[in-house]
């Protein structure tokens, strides 16, 4: 599966918590069944994986595993730096080499918010209106 595309950062009430999120498409592989589902994750989700453990695999015959703590460089790959050419070659190489995360992002409500099967197309891009008012004035939609 692939992400095809994202909104922006979206604020607003979401299970009657202020919260921000943000909708991505995902779809399956050309060579698949046509799929593609709207997901919402949590922006703090997101920041949470990225900040935890990263996976990587000693070879190709190797499982993928949680990489060490003490084998992650620092600065820590995805924190920001002044200049990015002044990096060790060492952190450089450890992000070439580890670009996945341990943890994965759950979606909001544990399931996509859209999903369509179709052998004709697959969705390719999102807008959302956010925080729209329902009739009844009580309730928020995106």
């Amino acid at each position: 599966n692939r992400t095809v595309a994202t909104t922006n950062a979206i604020s607003g009430m979401y299970g009657g918590m202020s919260n921000k999120i943000i909708y991505g498409i995902m779809t399956t592989p050309e060579n698949a069944i046509g799929g593609s589902a709207v997901c919402a994750f949590s922006v703090q989700d997101i920041m949470e994986a990225f900040e935890g453990p990263f996976k990587a695999q000693r070879d190709i015959h190797s499982n993928w595993l949680q990489v060490p703590p003490s084998s992650v460089p620092e600065p820590r790959p995805g924190k920001c730096v002044d200049d990015s050419r002044t990096l060790p070659k060492a952190l450089v190489n450890f992000v070439k080499t580890n670009n996945l995360m341990d943890n994965s992002v759950p979606s909001l409500h544990s399931r996509p918010v859209f999903t369509r099967v179709s052998l004709y197309y697959r969705l390719s891009a999102i807008a959302v209106d956010p925080q729209v008012k329902a009739l009844d004035g009580n309730r928020n939609y995106d």
